[in-house]
């Protein structure tokens, strides 16, 4: 039997969720002034976060996100990367 959540786990997960947001948006900002790119690649289980998804491409001049879809990959989906508009 698994023990019943409690809001003491509700608060470590949204205090990891919150800290992941703010170090991910900190690396697109640094990206965004350091490179011309327009396409932002995120690969592992991570990449399924899509609150986390949603704040990158909210007010950044990054147009898509990529994603793996196979976790693990050592290569990106290259009907994704291949076919993404410029």
């Amino acid at each position: 039997m698994v023990d019943p959540f409690e809001s003491h786990h509700e608060n470590v997960a949204a205090s990891f969720q919150k800290g992941l947001e703010e170090k991910v948006l900190q690396m697109c900002r640094i990206l965004e002034q350091k490179s011309t790119a327009r396409h932002l690649v995120i690969a592992g289980e991570v990449s399924l976060n899509s609150v986390m998804n949603g704040r990158i491409l909210t007010g950044r001049s990054l147009l898509l996100l990529h994603r793996s879809r196979r976790i693990g990959d050592r290569e990106l989906n290259r009907s994704q990367t291949l076919n993404a508009p410029s």
